[in-house]
This record gives C-alpha cells, structure tokens and sequence, in this order.
C-alpha cells in the first residue's frame, strides 16, 4: 500500500474518448503514453517499442494467429494486441509482453471514476502548477494534451 499511496493521480480524458481498438494520445510528467481499452480496462502505455525505439502507439490494435495445427491459421484475441509500426513486433495491451521476446511495454496503472474520468498514476509526478492551483485540484483534476488515433495511427482531434 505504501508504494500506491506515493502515486499521484492524473486525470488523462474519459472513457468515451477511448473506444476499442483505439489510442488517446497523451503526455503528462514529459511522458508520451498512448490510453488503450481492452474488454472495458484501461491500460496506459509508454509510447515507446522496447525493441528499437519506435512510437509504438503509431501501430495498429489488432488480434494475432493462435497456436494451431499445422498448415492452417487460426486468428484470435482481436483488439488485445499492438503491433509495432516499424517492424511489427506484437504486444499483448493486458499485460504489456511481447508475444515472442522477453522484452515487455512500459505500463501504467490507470483508474476509471464514476463518471467515466480515466486517471493514470504516476510515482513522483508532481504537477506544474501553483501552490493555490495544486491544493484546489488536489490529485483529481487536471487534463492532460490528448490526440485520439483510431488502430490504423490515423489521428483524430
């Protein structure tokens, strides 16, 4: 519990503006970070592929071929996977590994309020804003520059 309560909260946009199989596009603390919803949870990724590097929220969500017998392709787990653009590296969004590698996402817990707000938490951001400012938002408030991209990486304002 300690290490929970040494999070701070960032408001990053709400539920709605992140339809399956896209990315809000976000930057809090310096970070870029792509929001992605799988089977209604919100997970919030680090837009960086840990293979080379690449804005890995630039690919595409998608579903990847399943263990099958051989000679046939069996696709499944639709709108669970990211793809790298640049080489097409596949990552599951749940858990933040890469389907062939060790190598795994960078990823951030998020929280979802009643209202449909989506938070990530983040340990030692502390926001740029005044003293006065700081005590009336507390951890709750506070949006985020966001851009929503749909799975093709077309962005959408």
């Amino acid at each position: 519990m300690a290490a929970e309560s040494s999070r701070q909260r960032i408001r990053v946009g709400h539920a709605d503006e992140v339809p399956t199989g896209t990315c809000l596009r976000v930057e809090v603390a310096g970070r870029a970070l792509g929001i992605f919803q799988i089977d209604g949870q919100f997970r919030a990724v680090l837009n960086h592929c840990p293979h080379e590097g690449a804005p890995i929220c630039d690919g595409s969500v998608r579903g990847t071929t399943l263990p099958s017998v051989p000679g046939t392709f069996q696709w499944g787990r639709e709108n669970e996977i990211l793809a790298c653009p640049w080489h097409g590296w596949e990552f599951s969004l749940a858990s933040g590994q890469c389907l062939t590698d060790r190598r795994r996402l960078a990823i951030f817990p998020t929280e979802v309020v009643d209202d449909g707000s989506i938070f990530v938490l983040m340990r030692g951001h502390q926001p740029q804003v005044s003293g006065q400012e700081q005590a009336e938002r507390a951890f709750d408030t506070g949006a985020a520059q966001h851009q929503i991209s749909d799975s093709a990486g077309q962005t959408a304002c």
